[in-house]
């Protein structure tokens, strides 16, 4: 009896990292460390005025947002807010509520547009249309992979970016870009994905049958900058929390700076003549917490920054010293090391972050309530 018991506990464990993988479970473990940390289950009460929408249509999704839902109960918590649950799609029965959720591609994409912001639209927009505070809110939500918004309101706020001409036919952008090289983008999309590098005419003809070009109907041609490194910076309430580089080793070709491509990444030094250019840039925006990704033409920090794009929902990498890793941080990513993980690192430095994102949402909410009082 004692074998059996100990060959199903093992076999439960082995299904489980098989189910989930050892990173995500590094991620979970972590998470949920935080979470008894900060006593979270005892602020758990069934009338709270704070509701944590979870909600996962399937497993694949429950696997992407599990980890960071845990950690936005541990936020909420750690701002001594009691809070209730809401699991399932219906929302939208609250009103005068403050509503907090996390952002995943398709998770409330029900009939798979291409447009997958728009579902988080629709529901952050009806939401705050029947009186409630929501985190993310509309305003957010606009800006997050949703590109041809974020660089018309870049225009109009006058942020400082490539230049970017929006095409709703592809055939129109072949005959009307004919400097080279440039990018393209297409307007849902995060990372590299949906990222092409323009280099002549014969490369932009083939992209006609390319299966992304022909999945979008709109398109961003944009100009490319001559940069071999770049900045991401995260802000929250106009201040600046987190920064790094990422820098390309081949300085004589131009290429993406992922890190999953081999880009040294460097958390030192900060153009501190640019910060207050960037912070006003942000504020310009009115949202609580994002990360902008910024760089200069000709890597020229005397120049003013050029702001490629901003999203409310964003990862980080976590800061580390380690020279080797350093220097190949997309390799270092990839290891599976429980103390001093990527993974135990991403989780915790995210939390750093974020909680105080969800600190900031109830300042302001409590400030409004002092008003009516």
């Amino acid at each position: 009896m004692q074998y059996s018991i100990s060959f199903r506990i093992k076999s439960y464990f082995t299904y489980i990292l098989n189910r989930f993988n050892i990173k995500l479970f590094i991620r979970l473990i972590t998470a949920y460390r935080l979470y008894k940390k900060a006593n979270a289950s005892q602020f758990k009460s069934e009338d709270a005025d704070n509701i944590i929408w979870l909600y996962y249509p399937n497993f694949k999704q429950f696997k992407q947002s599990i980890t960071w839902d845990i950690l936005l109960i541990t936020y909420v918590s750690l701002c001594n807010e009691k809070y209730t649950i809401h699991r399932g799609p219906d929302i939208g029965k609250y009103r005068n509520k403050n509503i907090l959720f996390t952002i995943h591609k398709d998770k409330i994409n029900l009939f798979q547009v291409e447009n997958y912001s728009a579902s988080y639209q629709l529901v952050t927009q009806q939401l705050e249309e029947q009186r409630n505070t929501v985190y993310p809110s509309y305003n957010e939500i606009l800006y997050w992979e949703n590109k041809i918004y974020m660089h018309n309101m870049f225009d109009k706020l006058g942020i400082k970016s490539p230049k970017t001409t929006i095409y709703s036919n592809f055939e129109q952008l072949i005959a009307n870009e004919t400097t080279f090289p440039f990018l393209i983008k297409v307007p849902h999309s995060s990372g590299s994905y949906g990222q092409f590098n323009v280099v002549d005419r014969d490369y932009l003809l083939t992209l006609r049958n390319d299966s992304i070009i022909l999945e979008n109907s709109h398109y961003l041609a944009q100009e490319r900058l001559n940069i071999t490194m770049d900045m991401r910076i995260v802000l929250v309430a106009g201040e600046i929390v987190h920064y790094y580089w990422r820098k390309n080793k081949d300085k004589s070709k131009w290429k993406t700076t992922s890190t999953s491509h081999g880009s040294v990444v460097d958390f030192e030094y900060f153009p501190e003549q640019w910060r207050q250019n960037i912070v006003d840039s942000f504020n310009k925006l009115n949202i609580t917490m994002g990360a902008f990704d910024l760089g200069w033409q000709n890597d020229d920090l005397s120049t003013e920054p050029y702001i490629f794009e901003v999203s409310p929902s964003y990862d980080i990498n976590p800061k580390i010293t380690d020279p080797d890793y350093l220097s190949n941080y997309g390799a270092w990513k990839k290891k599976l090391l429980f103390k001093g993980s990527f993974d135990r690192l991403f989780v915790e430095d995210t939390h750093d972050i974020k909680k105080k994102g969800v600190a900031d949402f109830f300042k302001h909410i409590n400030a409004q309530k002092e008003q009516k009082v």
